[in-house]
């Protein structure tokens, strides 16, 4: 696994720490997951707008 170090707002430091007590996890764990979430969502738009541009 490679490391990857980022700067982030408070707020989104308290919400991965609120989200990570709630699931019983580090904030490390939640970032990776909001990461692979926001991955899947960039490249699940893309394919939509190929679509759209072919009609």
């Amino acid at each position: 696994m490679k490391t990857l170090s980022v700067r982030i707002d408070e707020k989104e430091d308290k919400e991965l720490e609120t989200i990570a007590e709630k699931l019983n996890t580090d904030k490390s764990n939640v970032a990776r997951q909001a990461i692979e979430l926001g991955i899947k969502a960039i490249k699940r738009k893309e394919a939509l707008e190929k679509v759209r541009m072919r009609d």
